[in-house]
């Protein structure tokens, strides 16, 4: 299976766009499960306009990691493509999955779902911040 996430830094580089989760209350990177007739991008952008209430152009492809050895041993097997991505224009509404969008300080960053683990978050973030790759 293949998901998507997208990294949104404020101008300075310094924030991070985070989406909050209504079920759970956590926040995560706008993504989800790609969808299988989307090109890559495309799913990243659908999802940030679902998640965050945005269009975004995407920047470029931050890398690819093997989520499945962060999961537990019943979870579905997952790669998930990182994007870097910038806000075109302002923010509308967002679906009724998510119930907060706003930037984070990148070294205060809030509760995070369950569903990424905090150190894959802080690898696709800094991985951004630092025009690194990420692959494996």
């Amino acid at each position: 299976n293949v998901s998507v996430r997208t990294v949104i830094l404020n101008e300075n580089r310094k924030k991070v766009l985070m989406v909050r989760e209504a079920k759970t209350q956590d926040y995560s990177l706008p993504g989800g499960w790609a969808d299988l007739y989307d090109s890559p991008s495309e799913a990243a952008k659908n999802e940030c306009r679902q998640e965050a209430g945005a269009n975004v152009d995407i920047i470029r492809l931050v890398g690819v990691m093997n989520r499945t050895p962060f999961k537990n041993p019943t979870s579905v097997p997952e790669y998930v493509l990182i994007f870097e991505g910038s806000i075109r224009g302002g923010f509308f509404e967002h679906e009724y999955e998510t119930d907060d969008v706003q930037y984070f300080d990148i070294d205060n960053l809030p509760t995070l779902s369950k569903k990424v683990s905090k150190k894959e978050v802080e690898r696709m973030i800094f991985a951004t911040v630092n025009g690194e790759n990420i692959f494996d």
